[in-house]
């Protein structure tokens, strides 16, 4: 009876992959079945969605029968699953500043959207790492690094925000008497950069997710000169004789 391709690679994790990476697999007196492995905890291929950004179609049906869920188009304006109204606003104008994006560019909700998208399923994915089995931690651990798996486990991205943007009121409505959405860009600009390091964990995630949802959405792509499934006759840019 042949094997699927991922009962097939979970073998070869426990036995090859453990083994040539940290030392000898140990031994099992008989083959344990391999166990479907959690949903939530797996990273994106980044190749793959950088592909189907590059479609026209704004949206895809999924294949009947398929385990992948595609996106669905709103039926009416956006409603944060993670942030409240203010938070999302104060969000918005974050990611702008950030970004150095012009007041109404179209990537600033995309971006916002996705980080409410990512802090809304944080707490799931956390549990879900949680709950692998021994031997699926092993095999994560010895693919992404223990440090990680670990982070996994132990990040709380959501308490972090949160307590950012209870922050982010307070300093605002004490040093300006306003939001910080409501603030000039010169103040919400030196405002981020006094405080950056005594909020250091907040203003670090809010960064490291605004530049990933860009450079992973479309206007992000353009930015790039994403060509897609293409390739350059030569490098460009490297006109230097060895290249």
């Amino acid at each position: 009876m042949s094997e699927s391709r991922r009962e097939w690679l979970l073998h070869l994790g426990g036995a090859a992959i453990l083994g040539g990476l940290g030392g000898p697999a140990p031994a099992q007196s008989s083959p344990q079945p391999a166990a479907a492995l959690p949903d939530g905890v797996f990273l994106p291929s980044s190749d793959h969605l950088g592909h189907a950004l590059m479609k026209r179609e704004p949206f895809l049906n999924a294949p009947a029968g398929s385990q992948t869920e595609f996106a669905q188009p709103h039926t009416g304006p956006f409603r944060p699953a993670f942030f409240s109204a203010s938070e999302y606003e104060a969000v918005l104008a974050l990611v702008r500043v950030i970004l150095g994006e012009p007041a109404r560019s179209p990537a600033v909700p995309e971006v916002a959207a996705w980080m409410d998208l990512f802090l809304a399923e944080s707490a799931g994915v956390r549990e879900a790492a949680r709950a692998l089995l021994p031997s699926h931690r092993t095999l994560a651990a010895h693919f992404y690094g223990g440090g990680a798996v670990e982070g996994f486990e132990d990040a709380d991205p959501g308490r972090i925000c949160r307590q950012g943007l209870d922050w982010l009121a307070r300093e605002c409505g004490q040093r300006y008497g306003a939001s910080f959405q409501a603030l000039p860009e010169k103040k919400q600009t030196a405002l981020l950069g006094a405080s950056w390091q005594a909020q250091a964990p907040f203003l670090e995630l809010i960064k490291r997710e605004a530049i990933r949802g860009f450079y992973t959405s479309r206007a992000g792509l353009d930015d790039l000169r994403y060509a897609g499934n293409a390739f350059y006759a030569r490098c460009p840019g490297c006109e230097g004789p060895s290249h």
